[in-house]
């Protein structure tokens, strides 16, 4: 599968003639949110463009499948609350969609209807035969999905199903910055002191919604990153330390992170954010 685009919006309208043309929607002049439009024939495919320079916030959609417990879906809101409050983001742009459904969102002999629900979206992606969740798919079909299209935000995804890649046998999180993220709880069930295994889930959707947000960065010319499987931060009891092996390594800095009052986020990295975001220390 091909890397996701990662280009900068393209704000002028071209010629009807030729077969890509973009469409401004909403967001600051200079870093709107656009939508391209391929056209091949009669038959128009639109996706959004992503910008991992997008310095303000916009719109938060939280989605979880039938999987997702109660309890799971308790954390899944404190985890969001505390990291954008941690940030300084508006958490009234937060919306808990959960198990999102259109009306009509089955059809007339019971089949669930294509794009009507968050069931659709995490079944159309499942593999039956390894009974896991093609998690690149998922993430993938972000960039056109008609929601999407229609208005634009941040979408995160949580299931409590097993995921995996075409490069890996299983993953607990893949993320593309200024689209959205797909989160699995399951590996982490596994962890059987219960408020330990509440804290390493948090734990995952701050790091896997600080990737969405651009996390981590070399803004200030940082020299604690480490590259492994994409940059990640080396800070002791940072969220966006790399976990290699699950759950060990995500226990081990979770509980770091709580030891030193379990914060998000280390001040490196916040500080990050609150720069590109433009946002006052607090």
């Amino acid at each position: 599968m091909p890397e996701p685009q990662r280009d900068r919006p393209r704000i002028r309208f071209m010629s009807v003639d030729q077969p890509i043309s973009t469409k401004t929607l909403i967001g600051h002049p200079d870093e709107p949110l656009v939508i391209e439009e391929m056209r091949t024939g009669n038959r128009v495919e639109r996706r959004r463009i992503v910008n991992p320079e997008r310095s303000y916030q916009v719109p938060t959609f939280v989605f979880w499948n039938e999987t997702v417990t109660p309890t799971q879906q308790q954390l899944v809101r404190e985890a969001m609350n505390e990291l954008f409050q941690e940030i300084g983001f508006d958490r009234n742009m937060i919306q808990f969609l959960g198990n999102w459904r259109e009306e009509k969102y089955r059809d007339a002999n019971g089949q669930l209807t294509p794009h009507k629900s968050i069931e659709w979206q995490v079944k159309s992606k499942r593999n039956p035969n390894k009974k896991q969740i093609n998690a690149s798919d998922l993430l993938y079909a972000m960039f056109n999905d008609p929601y999407q299209i229609r208005t634009p935000h941040w979408e995160i995804v949580i299931t409590n199903e097993d995921m995996y890649t075409p490069d890996t046998n299983f993953v607990i999180g893949l993320a593309q910055d200024d689209l959205g993220t797909v989160i699995s709880l399951k590996r982490l069930e596994a962890i059987t002191n219960p408020q330990a295994r509440r804290e390493v889930q948090k734990t995952e959707v701050y790091h896997e919604v600080s990737h969405v947000l651009g996390l981590p960065t070399g803004r200030r010319g940082r020299n604690n990153l480490e590259h492994s499987l994409g940059p990640h931060c080396k800070s002791p009891g940072c969220s966006m330390k790399q976990g290699l092996s699950v759950p060990n390594d995500w226990i081990t800095f979770t509980t770091e992170r709580l030891r030193q009052g379990g914060k998000p986020l280390c001040k490196e990295c916040l500080e990050d954010l609150r720069q590109k975001f433009h946002l006052t220390k607090r």
